[in-house]
């Protein structure tokens, strides 16, 4: 088990940013994203041994982080409102002010619209618009059916289209 504990901590270390910027988005609260993710490694510390292979380990922490967000954001209610960085990347020092001024009021736009999601709406479009993860990925990282997922999917879409639809245009 020494060798399997070293490899867990090795493979936890190395996924961690990943992870967190998943469940991040689930949950919307760095924090509570914190306090998640440390409580999905707890819980698959507690059952690494049923982990068969290895090679699955990825996949198997990823799925036991995102039921994680997806029961946190369902228990509290989570609320979007934080005051997420803008990107330094997205905004270069030669940008002119009237155009951060437009980029911050679309970004709070984004954040009201994703407020408005359901847990499972966001979880869903998170894994599959934001992440580029397939539908069957996304229902066995949400322990649901395909078909659910499309629905979640769609209607998050939907929900995101009327609500940013004078955005759309630019």
């Amino acid at each position: 088990m020494v060798s399997s504990l070293r490899q867990f901590e090795e493979r936890c270390r190395s996924l961690y940013p990943a992870l967190y910027r998943k469940v991040w988005w689930i949950v919307g609260d760095r924090d509570l994203a914190e306090d998640v993710l440390q409580e999905a490694m707890v819980k698959a510390y507690q059952a690494l041994g049923q982990l068969r292979d290895w090679e699955h380990f990825e996949g198997w922490l990823y799925r036991i982080a995102v039921r994680e967000g997806m029961a946190a954001a369902k228990a509290r209610r989570v609320r979007w409102g934080r005051r997420a960085e803008v990107d330094e990347n997205l905004i270069s020092e030669e940008s002119d002010p009237a155009a951060e001024v437009e980029w911050e009021e679309e970004r709070r736009a984004i954040w009201r619209q994703l407020e408005g999601l359901s847990a499972r709406q966001r979880t869903a479009f998170v894994l599959c618009a934001v992440e580029e993860r397939s539908i069957r990925e996304a229902a066995d990282c949400m322990d649901i059916s395909e078909g659910a997922v499309k629905r979640h999917l769609g209607r998050a879409r939907e929900k995101l289209r009327k609500g940013l639809g004078r955005y759309l245009g630019r």
